[in-house]
C-alpha cells in the first residue's frame, strides 16, 4: 500500500500558519487518518513544490499555486483568498469575506465610536467587499461613514499616496473615529501614518484590521485589533478536500467559514 504524505507550503512560520497546521494536524488526528506530513517553508508567493514527494499539497495563507505545470495530484488552499481563474487547485474553504466587514463593524460600534470609517483599497477584490460590507453594515442603521480612497503604496508612487492617506486623516471629522482595514497589512501601514501624523490611538482614531497576522498587529504599540479569520477550521477544511480528492471525489464544494469575532486589542479599546 503506498504510503500517504501530505507536503504542506507556508511562506513562513506566522500565526496564521501555525493555526493552519494545528488545524490540520488535530483533524487527521481526530479521524485516525494514517498520513504523514512535511511542512516545507518557501519565502516566495508561489514557488515550486518538488522538494517534497507527496500524494498531495496544502498552500497555507499567502501560498499561490506554482506558475508550471498544473500537478496531477491533489492541491489545496488553505487562504482567506479564493483562488484565481485558470489556478490549478481547489479552496480547502471559502471565507464569507462580507461577514468580515459585518463583524469589524459590530466591534468599533461596541468600542463606543460614533464615527466611523472604511479603507477602500484600489485593488483586490476581496479586500473591497469586506470595506463595502462594513460599510454598509453601518450605514444601515444611518451612521455616518467616510469612505478613505485606499491607493496602491507600492513605488514609485508609495510616498505620493501616503501623503494623500496622511491628509485624508486629518480632513476627517474631529469626533473620535473607528476605522476598518480590511486587511492588518494595511491596517499597519494605517498606524504608521497616523502615528506620523501625531493623531492619537485609539481616543482620536480606533482601528481595527482583519486577518490577526501577528507580524503586523504586534509589531509595535498600540497594538491592533483584528477580525478573527478562522485558520483552524481552514486546516481542518483542507483535510476534507484531500480525502475527497484521494477518493475520486473532484466535485466535493468547499464549505462557506464565517469569522466570529474580534481579537481586541489597544487600537480600539477607546
Amino acid at each position: 500500500m503506498t504510503e500517504t504524505i501530505i507536503g504542506i507550503r507556508v511562506r513562513a512560520w506566522d500565526s496564521q500558519s501555525i493555526r493552519v497546521l494545528a488545524g490540520f494536524r488535530q483533524t487527521i488526528a481526530s479521524r485516525h487518518l494514517p498520513w504523514r506530513w512535511q511542512v516545507s517553508t518557501k519565502r516566495k508567493k508561489r514557488a515550486g513544490l518538488g522538494d517534497v514527494s507527496a500524494s498531495a499539497w496544502i498552500l497555507g495563507p499567502g501560498v499561490r499555486p506554482p506558475h508550471s505545470t498544473p500537478p496531477r495530484i491533489p492541491l489545496i488552499s488553505a487562504d482567506e483568498f479564493d483562488i484565481q481563474d485558470g489556478e490549478a487547485c481547489r479552496m480547502a474553504a471559502i471565507l464569507d469575506q462580507g461577514a468580515v466587514g459585518a463583524v469589524a463593524a459590530q466591534h468599533l460600534r461596541q468600542s463606543g465610536y460614533t464615527h466611523f470609517a472604511v479603507l477602500v483599497p484600489s485593488e483586490n477584490g476581496a479586500l473591497r467587499l469586506r470595506a463595502q460590507a462594513c460599510a454598509a453594515t453601518l450605514e444601515a442603521e444611518n451612521l455616518p461613514v467616510t469612505h478613505l480612497d485606499w491607493p496602491s503604496l507600492t513605488p514609485p508612487s508609495g510616498v505620493q499616496a501616503q501623503t494623500q492617506i496622511r491628509r485624508q486623516l486629518l480632513a476627517l471629522s474631529k469626533e473620535p473615529m473607528g476605522v476598518f482595514a480590511p486587511d492588518d497589512s494595511l491596517a499597519a501601514r494605517l498606524r504608521h501614518i497616523a502615528l506620523a501624523a501625531h493623531i492619537t490611538i485609539p481616543s482620536q482614531l480606533g482601528i481595527v484590521g482583519a486577518g490577526d497576522l501577528s507580524s503586523a498587529c504586534l509589531a509595535t504599540t498600540p497594538e491592533l485589533s483584528s477580525v478573527a479569520v478562522p485558520w483552524h477550521a481552514f486546516g481542518s477544511a483542507a483535510v476534507g478536500q484531500i480525502q475527497h480528492m484521494l477518493a475520486g471525489d473532484t466535485q466535493h464544494m468547499p464549505r462557506l467559514l464565517r469569522p466570529f469575532a474580534v481579537e481586541a486589542r489597544a487600537s480600539t479599546r477607546f
